[in-house]
């Protein structure tokens, strides 16, 4: 008699266990750091990046409202550098020809195919080789930086290769990458080139 009352009150309360268990809210994941989101996100693209061949791959990083820009210097012409939705940046053929910008110094208009921008402007260095900087400005060219009053609301990545002896250091090259929140996730704004500028 004894043993069945103590099954019985056994059965109820691992019956009330799994109950309360199944109605117990889940754990909540502990929150994502953004900076590793971004620079993880980062990584990714300019693995991507370093052939422009894997143009197309970079779609889904790129924001969905705001597409993204690339600008040939750290002074970002808002009016005038070129800015390509998602779908047409996957969209790119290598021997569109497109009108970039002006080069500094000459002022003549920056006429070049995809792949040739992207040799010149995008991975112009071995960036794969460089140490990501986290949204931390380091002046080193001449040019006016105004990529902070344009993107405002992003996080970047500085991407930084040094000049060698050979030229006094002045082939230095460097590329950041932008990324702003969209619906919990960071994704691609904008495309800056930086260099040493006379």
């Amino acid at each position: 008699m004894y043993s069945e009352c103590m099954k019985r009150i056994l059965a109820i309360f691992v019956f009330a266990l799994f109950v309360f268990s199944a109605c117990a809210e889940p754990p909540v994941d502990a929150p994502v750091d953004p900076e590793q989101e971004v620079l993880l996100r980062a990584d990714q693209v300019i693995e991507l990046m370093a052939s422009v061949e894997n143009i197309a791959d970079l779609a889904p990083y790129v924001h969905p409202e705001k597409g993204v820009r690339f600008s040939p210097y750290v002074y970002v012409q808002e009016d005038s550098d070129l800015v390509f939705s998602a779908e047409e940046l996957g969209n790119l053929q290598l021997s569109d020809q497109y009108e970039w910008g002006v080069y500094d110094g000459s002022g003549f208009p920056i006429e070049l195919s995809v792949e040739g921008y992207w040799q010149k402007f995008v991975y112009a260095a071995d960036y794969l080789e460089a140490e990501p900087i986290y949204n931390e400005i380091v002046s080193r060219g001449t040019l006016i930086n105004n990529t902070q009053e344009v993107y405002d609301a992003a996080v970047f990545v500085d991407y930084y290769v040094p000049g060698s002896e050979q030229y006094g250091g002045m082939d230095w090259r460097s590329l950041r990458l932008f990324f702003e929140p969209y619906e919990g996730e960071f994704y691609l704004v904008g495309v800056v080139n930086d260099q040493w500028t006379t």
